[in-house]
């Protein structure tokens, strides 16, 4: 259902932070102010009303109203959550208040939250606005209605002089069922009118919709807008849409009964009025103003710009080698042997791909590309049928069928051997007598076909009736079973040749709670011995495959991983046994064998250990400046002083690292030599090493990012992902003297994207979400110092490095571009490194006059001089 996704998106954007906010009467005598206490609207809010600029009433309301609505007899209605906006998992009550101008409370209405009807929704109730109607008499709060054909939303109506409720209004029920799937995207009171003016935005092809309701839903007049989403030239029409679907086309209410509208397609602005009705309805409308308007979308947003020139820029090599470990590059397909030879097909680039022999030495003894290879033919689907030969197959589509080939290793030479005119999603699994089984799993439409080695299809296809099937759901095993994955029901069944079922039986769990843990399974593998392989791609402990036996029964399991407990192979699905039931593996530049616990042994791809970067991620500068490079494939960290000379090589302890394979954003230098390596991605969880690597223990800080302080102390920042977004400072001993939740102009931190260093102590922050970010400079005791907005870039639109040194801020994100700004001033300057395919660290130099930038191709720390302002 598209309606009920397009609402969650508009109800998610405009409750993801709560702000204090004011409203104010249509005839503008009366004003309210809500101010908040948290951020997610959980708990009390204090609320001050004004009457022609005077006090009339102020309270501290037990709970916070998200919306609300101030009549011109000083009437203020509205809605909140008792424990804030659920955006997922219902808590507390829902609750809508009216108060008389005098602040006494007319209506205390409260409902249990509850889960949603629709997938994935917000609980209900689950309200879209309000509006006052009925000239100024009701309050009425919109609730979202999951069933999109009947309205997709509800009006809650009540009195507003006596808070007393009045029947609920679908606002469709007048309208009839032509619109199809719609949803109201604003509703507005016509001024001196009972009448309410509705906006629906509809599917593309049924545009755009108006209409003016009377108190009771009747229909007093509708425009149909059909044109309004269909493409124009010269316009960026995605932009345009996102546009069209987050904005009103109210333009104003610019008098008494009078309301202007846009109209998209025509180009045109144009004022419509209400006038008294001369038949049976008791108003019409009219058009009286029209004049030349065009959709003006949104522009970059920010301060104007000026250009650093990169020139005279002094650069420094950082003391490290930069190599690529091995010349193996994308392996799609493995076929091992027994005595150590491997054959193997890799892709280099756009082209045909490569047909590769290792001798047991890892020596190449044949390197040859596929001759003729078709266009269709992509690296997802091969198989080693034996004889010398790979089976191929290429997806078919709405405009072709999926077709297979089979290719020559030792010469390339391709022929085309099946067609599958109906047929999709294929995988392939190898029968013992050298032919071979192929799975479509395209929706609902499953079927496995068997056919020999010369590629015949054997008399009949069957349905394995499995849910979810897809992916590499299938094997064969000695016997010439048929195995097939079942995703979804984390289920197995087992087939004879001609499709008939021998047994079924579900993947076992741990047995701890079964309804609490998480599985995705993906694989499944025939063994010699006449055991399975269940790949799980995430399970609670990560990545791991199960042995089972035919039966289902679980005989062990295990996670790819290194000896010294490294599990950056643990993602490793590209899998492949020789003939005497060896399990060999294939990631990134390397090929590998795995016993049976998981332990890896590299056979090709492998270098001596030593001081190099074999993958590095981006550079980053830690609290001191010193440029840091994690390498993913060892996760270690190389520490470089301002001169280049390697400082210092970080030993990571692999094991308490777990299944994640990057710490991106996550390595934190403090004194004396120490450091924390966060195991997960923004979690607050850090692991601490001592000046030796030696772990010394799990920390929690209190937040998802950190910047160690010389003196022990720690500035900690939530970042905003669930309830809470602050920057803290954390002493050694774990008090927090400073806690900054707002920004200078007291509205609450919507989202923190990353904190860094400042001046004696101090620290700088970069908040705000879409195209509106600033850097918030504070003193070591958290007083404001500046508040510096910073221009939109979509190549940098994700900031993860800032720092304030002396004059100046930078915020920069993973690319190479920066902005620089001049902190008295607030005047911006863009910092373009002039390189492609190179990520970039940024920072400034301790006394603010250099502008210092660290890139990996090669490994180099850049210094740029700054103007003086």
């Amino acid at each position: 259902m598209l309606l009920p996704v397009l609402a969650l998106v508009v109800q998610f954007d405009r409750f993801q932070v709560l702000q204090p906010y004011e409203v104010r009467s249509a005839g503008g005598e009366w004003s309210a102010r809500v101010d908040p206490s948290a951020r997610s609207g959980a708990g009390p809010s204090n609320v001050r009303v004004e009457h022609a600029g005077k006090l009339a009433w102020q309270a501290e309301l037990p709970f916070t109203l998200f919306e609300a609505q101030l009549s011109d007899t000083g009437h203020l209605g509205g809605y909140g959550f008792t424990h804030g906006f659920p955006p997922m998992f219902p808590k507390g009550d829902f609750v809508v208040a009216i108060f008389d101008p005098a602040g006494k409370q007319l209506l205390d209405e409260r409902e249990p939250m509850e889960a949603s009807r629709a997938i994935h929704g917000t609980p209900d109730p689950n309200p879209m606005g309000v509006f006052l109607g009925d000239a100024g008499r009701e309050f009425v709060v919109r609730i979202f209605n999951p069933d999109s054909f009947n309205g997709s939303e509800a009006w809650w109506r009540y009195e507003l002089a006596t808070g007393e409720a009045r029947p609920s209004l679908n606002p469709r029920s007048k309208l009839g069922t032509l619109m199809g799937t719609a949803y109201v995207k604003d509703v507005r009171a016509i001024p001196s009118t009972p009448l309410s003016l509705v906006e629906w935005f509809c599917l593309p092809h049924q545009g755009i919709r108006f209409a003016a309701l009377d108190p009771e839903g009747e229909v007093a007049w509708e425009l149909d807008l059909p044109m309004e989403q269909k493409p124009q030239s010269g316009v960026p029409w995605a932009e345009a849409l996102e546009r069209l679907r987050r904005t009103s086309g109210v333009l104003s209410l610019p008098a008494p009964r009078q309301f202007e509208l846009q109209h998209v397609f025509e180009k045109q602005r144009v004022t419509y009025e209400v006038v008294a009705g001369s038949g049976e309805k008791p108003w019409e409308v009219r058009e009286v103003a029209r004049a030349p308007w065009r959709l003006e979308l949104t522009a970059a947003s920010g301060p104007e710009t000026e250009t650093l020139l990169w020139k005279d820029v002094v650069t420094v090599p950082l003391e490290i080698e930069r190599v690529v470990a091995s010349e193996l590059t994308s392996i799609v397909a493995l076929a091992p042997s027994a005595d150590g030879t491997v054959r193997f097909v890799q892709e280099r680039g756009p082209g045909p791909m490569e047909l590769v022999t290792l001798d047991a030495k890892g020596a190449v003894t044949a390197l040859v590309e596929v001759v003729e290879t078709p266009d269709a033919v992509c690296g997802q689907h091969w198989l080693w049928v034996g004889d010398g030969s790979w089976l191929v197959v290429a997806d078919g589509n709405d405009e072709r069928s999926a077709k297979a080939w089979f290719v020559e290793h030792r010469t390339g030479a391709v022929s085309e051997v099946l067609e599958f005119p109906d047929w999709r999603d294929l995988t392939l699994a190898r029968r013992p007598d050298g032919g071979f089984v192929v799975l479509s799993s395209f929706y609902e439409a499953n079927h496995v076909g068997v056919f020999d080695a010369e590629g015949e299809l054997q008399p009949g296809t069957w349905n394995p009736e499995l849910e979810d099937v897809h992916g590499d759901s299938i094997a064969v095993g000695q016997d010439s079973s048929v195995y097939v994955l079942g995703r979804t029901g984390d289920e197995v069944a087992c087939f004879d040749l001609e499709g008939n079922l021998k047994r079924k039986f579900l993947i076992p769990t741990t047995g701890v709670d079964p309804e609490e843990e998480h599985h995705y399974y993906t694989r499944i593998l025939a063994e010699p011995a006449g055991t399975l392989l269940v790949y799980d791609f995430d399970s609670d402990e990560g990545s791991e495959w199960l042995r089972l036996d035919v039966e289902g029964k679980l005989l062990g399991r295990f996670s790819v991983h290194r000896a010294d407990g490294n599990v950056d192979v643990d993602c490793c699905d590209l899998v492949a046994q020789d003939e005497a039931g060896a399990l060999w593996g294939a990631f990134d530049a390397e090929i590998f064998t795995i016993d049976a616990t998981g332990v890896t042994t590299t056979r090709y791809g492998a270098r001596e250990d030593g001081p190099r970067l074999e993958d590095p991620e981006v550079p980053r500068f830690d609290a001191f400046r010193r440029p840091v490079i994690r390498d993913r494939r060892t996760r270690d960290a190389f520490v470089f002083r301002p001169d280049g000379k390697l400082e210092r090589r970080v030993a990571t302890p692999k094991a308490e690292l777990g299944s994640v394979t990057s710490f991106e954003m996550h390595f934190v230098s403090g004194p004396e030599e120490r450091y924390l390596v966060q195991p997960d991605d923004y979690h607050d969880k850090w692991l601490e090493l001592d000046a030796k690597d030696k772990f010394l223990g799990r920390r929690e800080l209190g937040g998802e990012l950190a910047l160690w302080l010389p003196d022990g102390d720690f500035w900690v920042a939530q970042i905003g992902r669930h309830e809470d977004c602050d920057v803290s400072r954390v002493t050694s001993d774990g008090q927090r003297p400073v806690r900054i939740a707002r920004q200078p102009d007291g509205r609450f931190f919507d989202a923190i994207d990353v904190i860094g260093p400042g001046p004696d102590g101090g620290v700088s922050v970069v908040v705000g979400q879409g195209r509106k970010r600033a850097i918030l400079l504070y003193d070591s005791q958290g007083r404001s110092k500046a508040s510096l907005p910073i221009p939109f870039d979509n190549r940098s639109s994700h900031l993860k490095a800032v720092c304030w040194a002396g004059e100046w801020a930078i915020a920069a994100g993973f690319g190479g571009t920066a902005t620089v700004v001049h902190v008295a001033t607030g005047k911006c300057f863009r910092v373009e490194v002039p390189s492609e395919g190179d990520v970039f660290g940024w920072t400034l130099s301790p006394d603010g006059s250099e502008v210092w930038c660290a890139g990996v191709n090669p490994p180099a720390l850049m210094k740029l001089a700054l103007p003086k302002l």
